[in-house]
């Protein structure tokens, strides 16, 4: 089957686990522009790619077309993003993160369909593509959290989030087709929350180590992440209470004396009884 396969099973078009936002900035097509003019080819304005930086999203294109040119097959696309994904594990076990990161964004262009490609796929096909997706995605935050990039490993999190929704959708729309096992979704669910602590969202990374936890519940870093995630939201809560009370005393000096004052009613004497 190649990518123009027609025939979805579903009416209702399949959800494209693009960016963050559906709209690139007027700097991005700016650079993509100037790309083009320089010979270089631009990339679509929905590649999930680019949500990780322009700079980031052509370098992997560039290898790619150095070293495993993106086919017009869909199942050898498919074939050449889990090999690169594999090649990405076997650098992550040798500790070589910034490797490791540059060949999951190359497995990620490999699976990079546009939406009126994907509209035209199966469920099926639909589902598997996105599990692969789904996979090299969770890597990915892998990845960037270890080179401390953790505004990418939120984003590469986000998407994989957007992955499993559709995968799901899937599932419950063919039999046959299996939803994101609990042991994944608690894997991306706990990256993002450390991305998010690193951030120093700890709202977000309170919420996100909570779902983490209810997908596992006998993991001991989920349950730690959870307990330090707290333990920092409500430091953050009582520091601004405290700093709210101090303006309002700053603003207000006298109200509570006014109000001390003008609620207090002289008892009668028991000559005026």
């Amino acid at each position: 089957m190649t990518s123009e396969r027609a025939g979805n099973s579903s009416a209702e078009e399949p959800e494209r686990t693009t960016g963050i936002s559906p709209e690139p900035s007027s700097d991005l097509r700016s650079q993509e522009a100037a790309r083009e003019k320089l010979g270089q080819p631009p990339l679509d304005e929905d590649s999930l790619l680019l949500v990780f930086g322009s700079e980031e999203a052509h370098r992997a294109v560039e290898w790619c077309q150095s070293n495993c040119p993106r086919s017009d097959i869909f199942e050898s696309r498919l074939e050449d993003g889990t090999k690169l994904k594999e090649e990405g594990n076997v650098m992550v076990k040798g500790g070589q993160w910034e490797d490791a990161t540059g060949r999951y964004l190359a497995a990620l262009y490999q699976v990079d369909f546009s939406i009126g490609q994907q509209w035209q796929l199966t469920n099926e096909h639909q589902h598997l593509l996105d599990t692969i997706k789904l996979s090299i995605l969770n890597n990915l935050c892998l990845a960037y959290l270890h080179r401390e990039d953790a505004e990418r490993a939120r984003k590469a999190a986000d998407l994989a989030l957007k992955s499993v929704t559709t995968i799901d959708r899937m599932a419950k729309e063919t039999d046959g087709l299996q939803p994101v096992p609990r042991e994944t979704l608690g894997k991306i669910y706990y990256r993002r929350a450390k991305a998010h602590y690193s951030l120093r969202d700890y709202d977000k990374a309170y919420a996100d180590a909570k779902d983490a936890h209810e997908f596992c519940p006998s993991d001991t870093a989920v349950k730690r992440l959870m307990s330090e995630a707290q333990r920092l939201l409500k430091k953050e809560e009582e520091k601004s209470t405290r700093m709210w009370r101090s303006s309002a005393k700053k603003m207000f000096p006298e109200s509570q004396q006014s109000v001390t004052t003008e609620g207090t009613v002289e008892k009668p004497s028991s000559d005026n009884a």
